[in-house]
C-alpha cells in the first residue's frame, strides 16, 4: 500500500515538471519569435514610433499587432488606419 502511494506521487510530481518544462519552452519558443527586428512583445508602452519603425523595416503584421494594441483597434479597422499610415510613409 505504501509503494503504491509513493509510485502514485512521483508519478504526479513527474508529469507536473513534465508539463511545466513543455510550457515554459513553448513560451520561450513564441518570445524568441515575437522578437523578431527587435520588436519585443512584452513592451509595456509601445508608440506609433514603434510602429513606423516595424512599417519601414518591412514587418507590416507585427505593425498591425502594435497598433492594435496601442489604440484597442479592431481588425479592420487597425488593418485600414495600418495600410494608410504605410502609403504615407516615404521610401
Amino acid at each position: 500500500m505504501g509503494k503504491l502511494i509513493l509510485v502514485a506521487v512521483l508519478t504526479c510530481i513527474v508529469t507536473a515538471a513534465f508539463f511545466l518544462i513543455l510550457g515554459w519552452t513553448n513560451w520561450v519558443r513564441h518570445y524568441r519569435h515575437s522578437r523578431r527586428k527587435d520588436y519585443d512583445p512584452l513592451l509595456k508602452h509601445p508608440t506609433m514610433f514603434d510602429v513606423r519603425r516595424l512599417l519601414l523595416e518591412g514587418e507590416k503584421d507585427l505593425a498591425l499587432r502594435v497598433y492594435r494594441r496601442i489604440f484597442r483597434r479592431n481588425d479592420q479597422k487597425a488593418k485600414e488606419e495600418v495600410d494608410q499610415l504605410d502609403k504615407s510613409l516615404p521610401r
